[in-house]
């Protein structure tokens, strides 16, 4: 449960603990409070520590291994929080044979332009989902901001310019307590949360899915009533039905409301999704008894290792670059500037 409590949360819990379960995913009944709190906390199951090559080189790509849902995900001090986000990145996912739902939620709240992302699809290996937490100073600007906002940060056919920023992952006393349930045709694929953080995630190995094909229940705690407000206000703005208890907002997110960056790509699309069932037939056809990378033999690392570096350093630095031409070390010496 990362930063919360177990303790606590149990604690919280009505005298029916799976209704409580149920909050966070209320169509899945079946999850069982030892499973749902194995799965949080970890404390059913002995610390996953990297032994093999391809489980260090996950870790050092920012995950971690789950063995009670056979999943990754991502670490709080992932070293993707140096990067912030904008659509940029988005744009570029294609790029690393990613198919993906994308669903910006903008708002501002306490002197800030914020921005909660959604991504539901697959990801080479991997169909997975994320809750991505950011903002940037209204009226913040330098000459880093100024380039990034030119190059990653525009946003073709959306004239507002508080949208079209490069934004800053959230700091630590900015993190939100967030939950998803991935359902892939109906199914349960996997949940994440209750956890306090700046990047929900959740990848499955081996599993190929089309975007269309999942949804995602959604949970947000936000930081007081009036962030709770904008939020809720962004969210029903872009058509969603949502529900609220105290300071959570919960809603669905099944097919996305804003522009999709691969829908300019037709082509290119049936391309990668050619090529990303293939990397998971290919994976599959290995039969690994499960997904934990230190079960996999070494001799398969060249095989998965491209494979499951998503989002690495050289993927931000090269969104940037590819559009700004100034080359890779100006750009990192851009982020460095920026996070230092």
């Amino acid at each position: 449960m990362d930063d919360l409590r177990l303790k606590q949360f149990v604690s919280q819990l009505p005298a029916d603990p799976g209704a409580g379960i149920r909050h966070f995913a209320p169509q899945v009944p079946s999850i069982s409070v030892r499973n749902f709190i194995a799965s949080s906390s970890g404390s059913a199951f002995p610390p996953w520590n990297p032994t093999s090559l391809l489980a260090q080189a996950v870790y050092a790509a920012g995950f971690i291994y789950d063995p009670a849902q056979d999943i990754i995900y991502s670490r709080m001090d992932a070293l993707q929080r140096q990067f912030g986000y904008a659509y940029g990145y988005d744009a570029a996912a294609l790029g690393m044979d990613a198919i993906l739902d994308c669903e910006p939620i903008f708002f501002d709240y306490a002197g800030k332009h914020w921005m909660i992302e959604l991504w539901k699809g697959q990801y080479g290996l991997e169909t997975g989902c994320e809750i991505g937490v950011y903002n940037r100073q209204i009226g913040s600007t330098s000459p880093g901001y100024a380039l990034l906002d030119a190059t990653v940060g525009a946003r073709p056919g959306d004239s507002n310019q508080s949208h079209n920023l490069f934004f800053d992952c959230a700091k630590d006393n900015e993190r939100l307590v967030l939950s998803s349930v991935l359902y892939k045709n109906g199914e349960v694929l996997f949940f994440r949360g209750p956890a306090k953080h700046w990047w929900l995630t959740g990848f499955k190995w081996g599993v190929y899915s089309q975007p269309q094909e999942l949804t995602m229940d959604v949970s947000i705690t936000s930081l007081d009533v009036a962030m709770r407000g904008a939020l809720v206000d962004a969210l029903e703005g872009m058509g969603y039905s949502v529900q609220v208890s105290s300071g959570t907002v919960s809603f669905e997110f099944a097919s996305p409301t804003s522009h999709q960056p691969r829908s300019d790509l037709p082509s290119v699309v049936q391309a990668v999704e050619l090529t990303d069932q293939g990397i998971v037939d290919e994976y599959n056809a290995l039969d690994f008894p499960s997904n934990d990378p230190n079960t996999i033999a070494d001799t398969s690392l060249a095989r998965i290792k491209d494979a499951v570096s998503i989002y690495s350093p050289d993927f931000f630095v090269n969104s940037v670059d590819n559009l700004a031409n100034i080359g890779a070390a100006a750009v990192r010496s851009i982020f460095s500037a920026l996070t230092s």
